[in-house]
């Protein structure tokens, strides 16, 4: 700040005025929801999984739903076909899809994997179902 700034001659240092320390301790209310980023390598705690997938099938089609692994996430969707390899065949930002086009009668596996903004994943988890 420029010394022009203040009036009269008055002892810069004593312009400034503290108070008492108003910041909420938020870290103290549930710490476990707080990381230490020094404690990474990457700055960031690992993604965290998704705990479990559900299916409901219908005709040619597939709904599942899973509980949320935290905030900002979003989630890789992979199918396999009978005893196929895993697909990547959708990203979404919400705890559920609706696969379309499944064949009717044919078993699929599926694998939802949770991913941060770097596209770091985190352990996914899969379930399967039979298309009626």
């Amino acid at each position: 700040m420029p010394e022009a700034a203040f009036t009269g001659g008055a002892d810069p240092q004593r312009l400034v005025q503290t108070g008492p320390y108003i910041y909420p301790q938020i870290t103290m209310r549930n710490p476990s929801q707080w990381y230490n980023q020094w404690s990474y390598p990457g700055g960031c705690p690992p993604v965290p999984g998704v705990s479990r997938v559900t299916a409901r099938a219908g005709p040619g089609m597939a709904r599942l739903t899973w509980p949320s692994a935290g905030i900002g996430l979003h989630y890789q969707i992979y199918v396999a076909a009978g005893s196929g390899s895993f697909a990547r065949v959708r990203t979404v930002s919400s705890t559920s899809v609706t696969l379309t086009g499944l064949t009717r009668r044919a078993t699929y596996q599926f694998q939802v994997v949770p991913v941060n903004y770097y596209n770091s994943a985190g352990p996914g988890a899969e379930t399967s179902a039979q298309i009626p």
